[in-house]
């Protein structure tokens, strides 16, 4: 992280549903179903985005530069739209939901 670039986001990703998940059809469906959706939010990354996960369902990334909150929003849209993913031929409904917050030096004192 330059000391000339000083803005950046961050966003949270998580599985809201993933306890219930969990509970259903056990760790090594979860753990799939993490793989899976971590390659998928890969997918929608630049070259100066890194992804990073926090907890078991919940993924962070780190957005350098600008970042408009319109682009964030359109990058992530068929990410939210997600409602399943398939493992073995089954279907698991999953719901995803993102936040994110941008740190610009316009917006501090």
């Amino acid at each position: 992280f330059s000391k000339t670039n000083k803005e950046f986001a961050l966003s949270i990703v998580s599985i809201r549903n993933y306890k219930e998940l969990l509970g259903l059809h056990g760790k090594d469906i979860t753990d799939q179903l993490i793989k899976q959706i971590s390659h998928k939010i890969s997918s929608y990354l630049n070259i100066d985005e890194v992804l990073f996960k926090l907890e078991s369902e919940e993924f962070g990334i780190l957005h350098f530069g600008k970042v408009s909150p319109d682009l964030l929003l359109n990058r992530f849209k068929s990410l939210l739209e997600l409602d399943s993913q398939f493992i073995n031929e089954t279907r698991y409904k999953v719901s995803i939901i993102v936040g994110t917050t941008i740190y610009s030096s316009e917006n501090t004192s």
